[in-house]
């Protein structure tokens, strides 16, 4: 007889032993379904921080061709001592410059925010996932049994 109780199929929960507890059956499919919920969360979160980690990349291109496009010279040369014109495109650039850098900053904060979420989601997994353990794999059985003997011998 083995000293341990393991599931025998991938991804149960753990064994009841007949006559079971209905208390601990009830706690046992809960902290499965928060295990299941817990996962799903996680898996949302990953994906979503990876899209939005691709989009900053992205985002930081745009900003380096940009720039490397506005650091070329004019295509018409000004002449010496006239003001400078004001060029449509150059006010267009510097918008687009600016609503690049906004959407990066608001892009930053957001996944801040989101790792940090993931990183609770994580820590409740975790959590979870030790209650499913004690809950569902007690201490060995012959080491209780040998409890429950050892408590009946030690009364008057």
């Amino acid at each position: 007889m083995p000293s341990e109780r393991t599931p025998s199929k991938p991804g149960a929960a753990g064994f009841f032993a007949k006559p079971f507890d209905r208390d601990e059956f009830v706690g046992t499919v809960r902290e499965g379904l928060a295990i299941s919920r817990l996962k799903n969360m996680q898996a949302t979160e990953h994906s979503t921080i990876s899209r939005a980690t691709g989009h900053q990349a992205t985002l930081v291109e745009k900003l380096r061709q940009h720039d490397g496009d506005s650091a070329r010279p004019a295509t018409h040369p000004q002449e010496p001592g006239s003001p400078p014109a004001m060029d449509p495109t150059v006010s267009q650039r510097a918008a687009h410059r600016s609503t690049i850098v906004g959407h990066l900053a608001m892009l930053d904060t957001f996944l801040l925010k989101l790792t940090a979420v993931h990183r609770q989601t994580s820590t409740r997994l975790s959590a979870a996932q030790d209650t499913l353990r004690r809950h569902a794999f007690p201490q060995p059985i012959r080491q209780r049994e040998g409890e429950h003997l050892h408590g009946l011998a030690e009364r008057p």
